[in-house]
C-alpha cells in the first residue's frame, strides 16, 4: 500500500512539471487510495478490470499528453531530472512519433539496455516497460496492448510496432529504480511467460530466423548467463556477473 505514494512522490518532484499522473485503480479496497498525495497533477479512476493490460488499455482512454510511461506501484523515477531529460531527447526526434527509453536499476544494480533496437535484440529479450515514453499516437496508430496476453502484452506491442516501421531512441540515461517482483517473475506463471515468448517470437519472426538466432544464443552461451542471473547462484555471484557483462554492453 505504501509503495503508491513512493512512486507517486517521485513524479511529483519532477523538475519538469508539463505532465499529469493518471492512478488507474482496480476498485482497490486495501487503502491504497489514501495513500495517494494530495495534487492538482493527479487524476484518479477506479473502474473494475480484467487484469493488467485491461487496466493499461484503460488508462490509457484518460490521457491527454503526447507521450506515456507506465509505473507499476513501486516503481519509481531515477531522479528529480528523468522527465526534464526525455523531454529535451523527445524534442531532439519531435517529427516521429517515437519510443524513447532508457536503461533501469534494479536490486541495486545498473542494467543496461541496448543502444539500438534490433530484430534479434528484441528476440533476445524485450525492453523493460517502466523505461519507455511511449507516443500516444502509437496506441491509436497501431492498436492497444493485446489482452490475450496475461503477461508478455508489453513485449507483443513494443514487437509489433517496430515491425511496422516505429522509431525507438534511447535517452542516454538510467530512467527508473524497477522494483520487480511482479507477475512476470512469479515462478508460478513461468510455465505461462515461455509459452507467451514462443507465441509472439513465432508470429514475429519465421522457423529459419527463429532458427539462426537460437543458434546464436547457443553460441554466445545463453544458458550460462541465464544461469549466472538466477536465484540458483548467490547474490555476490550474480551482482559481479552483470557488472562485468555490463562492461561489454555499454
Amino acid at each position: 500500500v505504501k509503495n503508491i505514494k513512493r512512486t507517486l512522490e517521485s513524479v511529483l518532484c519532477q523538475t519538469f512539471d508539463n505532465y499529469e499522473i493518471i492512478v488507474k485503480d482496480a476498485l482497490s479496497s486495501d487503502g491504497t487510495l489514501e495513500q495517494i498525495p494530495q495534487s492538482d497533477k493527479i487524476r484518479v479512476y477506479s473502474q473494475q478490470d480484467k487484469g493488467i493490460y485491461n487496466g493499461m488499455n484503460q488508462a490509457l482512454a484518460y490521457i491527454s499528453g503526447r507521450y506515456v510511461l507506465f509505473l507499476n506501484c513501486g516503481d519509481i523515477l531515477e531522479n528529480k531530472f528523468v522527465l526534464e531529460h526525455v523531454h529535451k531527447v523527445i524534442k531532439k526526434h519531435r517529427k516521429y512519433d517515437c519510443v524513447v527509453y532508457g536503461d533501469y536499476i534494479y536490486k541495486a544494480i545498473h542494467r543496461r539496455q541496448v543502444k539500438t533496437v534490433t530484430k534479434y535484440g528484441l528476440f533476445r529479450k524485450p525492453l523493460c516497460h517502466q523505461t519507455q515514453f511511449i507516443c500516444a499516437g502509437l496506441f491509436k496508430k497501431y492498436g492497444l496492448y493485446d489482452e490475450n496476453y496475461k503477461i508478455c502484452a508489453d513485449a507483443e506491442f513494443i514487437m509489433r510496432i517496430f515491425f511496422k516501421g516505429a522509431k525507438f531512441f534511447h535517452a542516454g540515461s538510467v530512467i527508473c529504480d524497477y522494483m520487480g517482483d511482479g507477475v512476470s517473475e512469479s515462478s508460478d506463471c513461468a510455465g505461462i511467460l515461455k509459452n507467451e515468448e514462443r507465441r509472439i517470437r513465432r508470429k514475429y519472426y519465421p522457423f529459419r530466423t527463429r532458427l539462426g538466432y537460437n543458434i546464436v544464443s547457443v553460441i554466445t552461451l545463453k544458458w550460462v548467463r541465464q544461469f549466472l542471473i538466477s536465484k540458483k547462484v548467490p547474490q555476490v555471484v550474480r551482482n559481479g556477473f552483470m557488472r562485468f557483462f555490463n562492461l561489454f554492453t555499454r
